[in-house]
């Protein structure tokens, strides 16, 4: 699959959001007690977290009986995507948004020439009148479709008929990054597909039939992304650069008892070419990690499998 960003303006209107309902001390135990063993793992996989659907903002059933739903997240701004499977609606990453005006648009892909949109038009209370889906491009103008043009118009379902299904979120991660040492480590951090936050991070280290999940204490972003987790015992310091990271903050590294530079592995986030800024024929600068005559990185990203293909993990 292609990961290629889209981005679809967002005008969120006042009038849009009128339509949205809305360190602690360690304790003693028993020091007999050992912990737990870490276990192996695969680590593009987690648990799905529960789920509830938000205040809804349109829902439709197409003619072949699939039921497309979209809904407000509790932070009161994100539009959410959910796609019938029997009784079962389950969430799909969203790609792209943009609403105004009572119109709300989606993307469901991240194929922008072939990919699923949808679409629903609401009256002044916010009320959806018309919901259609399309595969294929935007519209380059309206960043859409037109419902009964393009596509397939869908009959609207109430929120009562909603009752009946079940929600599955996402339980999907991406490579945040993905590098080598010197002698041979892996360092790989997840991230979740959908809902990030920096508590949700997981960070593996070590050599290549043991790449051992590890505690993260911060996590701090700018530019590049600073990082503390434990190693071996002792808290170390990671940073980790990008391909628009500035030069100043030096190389991504590991500081503390693990020091060692860390090398990004090519078509991982952090081995990639910018290619808004760099010209095809230059060297890739990585970031912070340039180096004179270094062979051109790749600009399209590698498949998360790919980059932890014949690593052996082990969760805590």
């Amino acid at each position: 699959m292609k990961h290629l960003t889209l981005t679809i303006a967002i005008a969120i209107s006042s009038a849009a959001l009128a339509c949205t309902s809305q360190s602690s001390a360690p304790t003693g135990g028993d020091s007999t007690t050992t912990p737990a063993e870490p276990k192996v793992c695969d680590p593009l996989v987690v648990d799905a977290s529960p789920i509830v659907l938000g205040p809804l903002v349109g829902a439709g059933r197409a003619k072949d009986g699939t039921v497309y739903v979209v809904d407000r997240a509790a932070n009161g701004y994100e539009l959410r995507a959910f796609v019938s499977d029997g009784t079962t609606l389950r969430r799909r990453k969203v790609y792209g948004t943009g609403e105004s005006g009572g119109v709300y648009m989606l993307m469901l892909s991240d194929d922008p020439t072939n990919g699923l949109q949808v679409r629903i038009e609401s009256n002044s209370d916010c009320t959806p009148t018309r919901m259609g889906v399309f595969v294929g491009p935007p519209d380059p103008k309206t960043k859409s479709f037109e419902i009964g043009v393009q596509g397939e118009e869908l009959e609207l379902v109430s929120a009562t008929d909603l009752a009946s299904f079940t929600l599955v979120d996402l339980a999907t991660v991406r490579i945040m990054y993905a590098a080598t040492t010197h002698d041979n480590r892996y360092f790989i951090a997840t991230a979740p597909e959908v809902d990030y936050s920096t508590d949700k991070i997981r960070v593996f280290f070590g050599p290549k039939d043991r790449v051992l999940q590890r505690k993260v204490h911060s996590v701090n972003t700018d530019s590049s992304q600073h990082l503390e987790i434990d190693v071996d015992g002792g808290r170390t310091k990671v940073q980790l650069n990008y391909c628009n990271s500035w030069e100043g903050w030096g190389h991504s590294r590991l500081e503390g008892g693990a020091n060692a530079p860390l090398f990004p592995i090519p078509g991982s986030p952090g081995g990639l070419q910018c290619p808004s800024f760099v010209d095809a024929g230059e060297a890739s600068d990585a970031g912070a990690d340039a180096a004179a005559g270094a062979p051109a990185l790749p600009t399209k990203p590698k498949e998360a499998a790919e980059l932890v293909a014949g690593l052996r993990f082990y969760c805590l």
